[in-house]
């Protein structure tokens, strides 16, 4: 049992048939490439959002901290209980 392929199409799939098909994988290929690499930047970018956000948090709650702890000083300077601040008023 043999198969008689006819030479003009042979000559056809080998010209336009083939090169289309390969191209079209290439393409469909570098189109899943493409998007994979999109959702890669934009997890990144929520990532980095995330992280900046948190940095921004942290930054507010230290300078909240601080601030307390500088009232809270001040609050205790004042105060005429402090064995200091008589000491340096007599003198």
């Amino acid at each position: 049992m043999s198969v008689h392929l006819n030479p003009s199409f042979v000559l056809l799939f080998c010209i336009q048939i083939l090169p289309v098909l390969f191209l079209s994988v290439r393409f469909v290929k570098a189109q899943k490439k493409k998007e994979k690499k999109k959702e890669k930047k934009k997890k990144k970018k929520k990532k980095k959002k995330k992280k900046k956000k948190k940095k921004k948090k942290k930054k507010k709650k230290k300078k909240k901290k601080k601030k307390k702890k500088k009232e809270k000083k001040k609050e205790k300077d004042c105060s005429v209980n402090t064995g200091y601040w008589i000491h340096t008023a007599e003198g």
